[in-house]
Order: structure tokens, then sequence, then C-alpha cells
């Protein structure tokens, strides 16, 4: 299989340092977790407002059903407002299934269309070009007449309606506050992730410079140890048995060849004596 012509380039791009390497994991570990809990938050806010709503309006159909309770009931609309509070909408919905009252923050009139033949549920309508972000419940309410004053409307349903566009923009700013968070997160354990390798890696930094002065012809000189269960000091004391195993052999063979150049000394001077005899 032919390698991919961009992985040489993605290698290359690769941190060379071992303090390089770590605090780009560092990173993007902690990128990962916050960016996957800002998500998780997110999602949790979103449902719990939604949720919320569905509950809010679930719980005044419920005041509405224990008012009509089989009897027939006249309110007038701020009975009726105050019944339902903290709603944002109601629609009076007449016997011929028009709109006959309109109260709160004001629904369109397709919302009636919309949720007709669907009583007694919760209905979400977003991305709608008619209408806002909302959720409905469309209640029957047989019996129940509405005095608006100057008409008494005889109401088949009542539409009861929360606006969810104000969640979405509130879901929208806690996700820009936290992508901020998140942001500057990101620089502040950067750079103490830094700080922190910066220090921690500070001894390996010092091996380095008394290998080199070893390598230069120092050879007295041994790396730092400072305890012994350190992954630095276990690597200190293993290079430092190096250098005294290499010394250990470079003194033998130094001895080896003052030994060796002693013994042939006689040899060599009584060899060379015969010779220049025999000459």
């Amino acid at each position: 299989m032919k390698r991919p012509a961009w992985l040489p380039t993605l290698a290359s791009r690769r941190p060379a340092t071992l303090r390089g390497r770590l605090l780009v994991g560092v990173i993007v570990l902690l990128a990962a977790g916050l960016v996957g809990n800002s998500t998780v938050s997110a999602l949790t806010l979103r449902d719990y407002l939604r949720h919320r709503a569905e509950v809010t309006l679930s719980e005044a159909g419920d005041r509405v059903h224990r008012m009509l309770d089989g009897q027939p009931q006249t309110v007038n609309g701020g009975q009726l407002a105050a019944l339902v509070e903290p709603i944002l909408g109601i629609t009076v919905i007449s016997v011929d299934g028009t709109v006959a009252v309109q109260a709160g923050t004001g629904v369109p009139g397709t919302i009636n269309e919309l949720t007709a033949g669907r009583l007694d549920q919760t209905v979400s309508f977003t991305d709608t070009e008619t209408l806002p972000d909302l959720i409905a419940l469309r209640i029957p309410t047989a019996g129940l007449t509405v005095d608006t004053g100057e008409q008494r409307v005889a109401a088949s349903a009542v539409i009861l309606t929360m606006r969810t566009d104000i969640d979405r923009i509130t879901v929208a700013d806690f996700v820009s506050g936290q992508a901020t968070t998140v942001g500057l997160t990101l620089v502040l354990g950067g750079a103490t992730a830094l700080l922190i390798l910066k220090i921690g890696l500070r001894p390996l930094g010092r091996m380095a410079d008394i290998a080199d002065a070893i390598a230069s012809g120092a050879l007295d000189q041994r790396l730092p140890t400072h305890g012994k269960h350190t992954e630095t000091a276990r690597l200190a004391i293993a290079v430092n048995h190096a250098f005294d195993a290499q010394a250990r052999a470079e003194s033998n063979i130094r001895a080896f060849a003052a030994d060796a150049s002693h013994e042939l000394r006689t040899p060599l001077a009584t060899i060379s004596g015969w010779l220049d005899l025999y000459h």
C-alpha cells in the first residue's frame, strides 16, 4: 500500500521535544474534557428549558380541567389569564372553530390550524415561517363561556402557548459564554502546564549538560541524583553506572598496557643486546 504523500508533512509538524509533546497532549486532553463538559451542559440546559415549558403548559391545562370539572363555567378574560398564569399566550377558540379571543403576547391565527385535532398534546413549533418558536397545548373546554366585556364567547377549546425562542437565545448565550471560558481555561491551562513541565523537566536538562561535559573530557563528573524512586533519578543512576563501567574498562586497558610494556621491556632489551652483539 502506497504511503500517503501528506504523512511525512504531518510527521514533520509534530513537536520534536518531549516538553512539546507533553504540552500538546495536556492541551488536547484539557480541550476534549472542557468541550465535552460544555456540550453536555448545553444539551442539559436546552432539555431542562424545554421540559420546564412543557410542565408549565401541562399544569395550566390541569387547572383548566379542574375548573370545568364537567360543569359549565363563565369566566372573564382576567380570570382566565390568572388561571393559566404564567402562560404567555392564550387563544380562545369558539364553537365554530375560529379564533374568538387572543390574550397575552398574541399568537398568530395559524396556531389554531396547526393544533386542530391534537387535544391535550404539547406540540413544539420550530423553524416555522409563520410562527415564532413556541410550544402549544390545545385544551378542550366544552361548557366554558368567556366574557370579554364586549361579548360572550362559547369556547370549544383554549390554546395555551409559550415562546421558546427566548430559551434558544439563552442556550446560545450559554454556549457563547462556555466557549469564552473554554478558551481562557485552555490559555491558562497551557501556560500552567508549560511552567510545570519546565520545572519538572529541568533535571533532564542538567543531565544533558553534564553528559555533554563528560563527552568533552570531564570524565570525573556524574549525573545528579535526587532520591531513588523518580524516573529521572533512576535514569541518572543507570547512566552513572554505565559511565563507571566505561571508566573501569579504560582503567583496566591502561593498566594492561603499562604491565605489558613493563614485562616486555626486559626481554626486548635482551633481544636488542644480542642483535647488537650479532652485528
